[in-house]
């Protein structure tokens, strides 16, 4: 896994019940698709916001890459969101990009309730060129 150095010690890390598969998925991203914080799991991206938690909290998941199962999902997701955490848009973006993963991409959790999953990454993968931004989230009035 491309994070295999993070999550070697991790008990059940990916989970045993992620398997690889073909789905279309959705993402947060930055207005641009290159940006390189779209494709870079949290605890990459800001380790203090793994060493914040109690170490056995959700710390595999934030080694993975949050998607979700459709374009409604994310949207609702992300506008409960926008509404309980302080700058949410400048954290993880403004726009949603569409992508398919593939089973060779890595493996996936089944989505929860809101449509939510999270994908832990095979090395080697480019995300970037699977994925189009496909819509704006979020409108900056200062913008």
């Amino acid at each position: 896994f491309k994070y295999h150095i993070f999550v070697h010690d991790l008990t059940d890390c990916p989970p045993s019940h992620a398997y690889a598969q073909d789905l279309t998925a959705f993402r947060f991203v930055f207005n641009q698709i290159d940006d390189q914080r779209n494709f870079v799991p949290v605890y990459i991206l800001k380790p203090k916001r793994r060493l914040a938690r109690d170490p056995h909290y959700k710390t595999c998941s934030g080694y993975g890459l949050s998607l979700f199962d459709s374009l409604e999902n994310a949207c609702k997701r992300y506008a409960d969101l926008v509404e309980s955490v302080p700058n949410f848009p400048q954290t993880v973006g403004t726009h949603i990009a569409k992508g398919q993963i593939n089973k060779s991409d890595g493996v996936v959790t089944e989505p929860n309730a809101d449509g939510h999953l999270t994908l832990y990454e095979f090395e080697h993968i480019d995300l970037q060129v699977k994925f189009q931004i496909v819509h704006q989230v979020y409108y900056d009035e200062n913008a």
